[in-house]
């Protein structure tokens, strides 16, 4: 598209118009128009001008009354083009930081000696380049820490000291996103440590109260009651209104914290304006 003096000064007056400066319509006006753009000290006179921003106007106003016009019918639709497609143009080729649409989950468990995989999957302009940290410290590659693709992370023969809090960090030209961080714990179950047969008695029609001492276990188990019915093998225990289970955390158990609610993983904030986030938690 060709685009006019008119064009241009009809667009710079109603983009000052929504508050717009100088400076920024100029930068628009660069990227859209190429060489056929007018000069920043032609934007700054156009605004300053009392024709700008009172015959201009009033013109194109009285023509708005004359939709049937032909005249009103060529000299409108290319200034109506214009403001369609200049705010498009800026939008589709706006520097962004990179989007990450694939991270890993909040809590992670793992075996000792398996294989554990951290996601981080980015799309953006220009070459992306994927950092990894672990407890706010740079993560060193080497044989079992290695990059899976992209930037997913693997951890080969996975252990102990592999533990704590894991974040991705995504950068290009645009900037640097921050993928969620994610905790791995080592999963764990101790064995029971007393196996003495107890006998318990208990009248007929009266109560009786079987205890369980759970071993430490990481994560926090299921308790399930068995009985055993001689050659048919065990059975489990129904619970019911007559059977009941106290569901007690033994010792060095706890509830794992887990987020019930957050604001968006994707937040795009104008430099120098500020942001607010919200995370609700729940645990012990």
């Amino acid at each position: 598209m060709e685009f006019t003096k008119e064009n241009m000064r009809f667009y710079i007056f109603m983009r000052c118009k929504l508050g717009e400066s100088a400076k920024l319509i100029y930068e628009t006006l660069q990227v859209v128009c190429g060489d056929c753009a007018c000069s920043y000290q032609t934007v700054r006179r156009w605004l300053v001008s009392a024709f700008v921003y009172t015959r201009f106007w009033i013109t194109h106003k009285a023509n708005l009354s004359k939709m049937e016009s032909f005249k009103w019918k060529g000299q409108m639709k290319p200034l109506l083009i214009v403001l369609v497609l200049l705010p498009i143009s800026v939008v589709s080729q706006a520097c962004r930081p990179p989007s990450i649409v694939q991270e890993g989950r909040e809590l992670t468990y793992f075996r000792r000696f398996s294989i554990v995989r951290i996601p981080c999957v980015a799309t953006g302009n220009s070459t992306l380049h994927y950092h990894w940290t672990r407890d706010g410290e740079s993560v060193e590659l080497s044989n079992n820490m290695a990059r899976d693709g992209a930037g997913t992370l693997r951890i080969s023969l996975a252990h102990l000291s592999d533990q704590g809090y894991y974040q991705c960090s995504v950068t290009n030209e645009c900037g640097t996103s921050l993928s969620g961080k994610t905790r791995l714990v080592m999963a764990t179950n101790e064995p029971f440590t007393d196996w003495t047969s107890h006998v318990i008695e208990a009248e007929v029609g009266g109560s009786a109260v079987l205890t369980c001492n759970p071993p430490r276990s990481v994560p926090e188990p299921v308790f399930k009651w068995y009985v055993h019915r001689g050659s048919y093998g065990h059975s489990s225990v129904p619970l019911d209104d007559r059977i009941t289970q106290d569901f007690l955390a033994g010792p060095g158990l706890h509830r794992p914290v887990e987020v019930m609610w957050s604001s968006p993983s994707d937040i795009l904030v104008v430099e120098g304006k500020s942001a607010k986030m919200k995370c609700i938690f729940s645990g012990k």
